[in-house]
């Protein structure tokens, strides 16, 4: 079995503790000084220059005229959300039935999905920066989308 207390006390006389501080100094020096990560530079904006969150994004939704919430939206989310639940219920009973998980890794991944890019719309909505990729594949799965509803 291994002793942990002396194969820590066999580690602090190999290397004593000033010579690891120095030595993690020296290597990253850099990194902890004027240049590198900690350089006062926000890194979630392309210019690097930190912005107040009020800047960053806008304060109302654009999706209502008034930009205030909207009850009849948030029921009708709850609703789409328990029928999600009741669609994975019953994939998760005719797994059951057929003895596999198919149907309800599908219906389940298809939903996480769909939230994500619902997730991604909303946040480009109130401002915050999105990548283009992303921005792009968005909108390529919305033009298939209405491709396959159109057909």
């Amino acid at each position: 079995m291994l002793d942990v207390e002396a194969t820590r006390e066999v580690i602090r006389e190999a290397a004593p503790e000033a010579q690891v501080e120095r030595w993690a100094y020296d290597k990253l020096g850099d990194v902890l000084g004027e240049k590198g990560i900690r350089n006062q530079k926000d890194c979630f904006t392309r210019s690097g220059k930190s912005r107040s969150f009020s800047e960053l994004h806008n304060p109302y939704s654009p999706k209502t005229k008034t930009g205030t919430l909207e009850s009849r939206a948030g029921w009708k989310g709850l609703c789409r959300k328990g029928v999600s639940l009741l669609v994975v219920l019953v994939a998760c009973r005719l797994d059951a039935t057929i003895g596999s998980s198919f149907i309800r890794d599908a219906t389940v991944i298809a939903f996480v999905c769909n939230e994500t890019i619902s997730i991604i719309e909303n946040a480009g909505l109130i401002g915050v920066p999105i990548p283009a990729a992303l921005t792009k594949a968005v909108d390529v799965l919305r033009q298939r989308a209405e491709k396959a509803e159109k057909e």
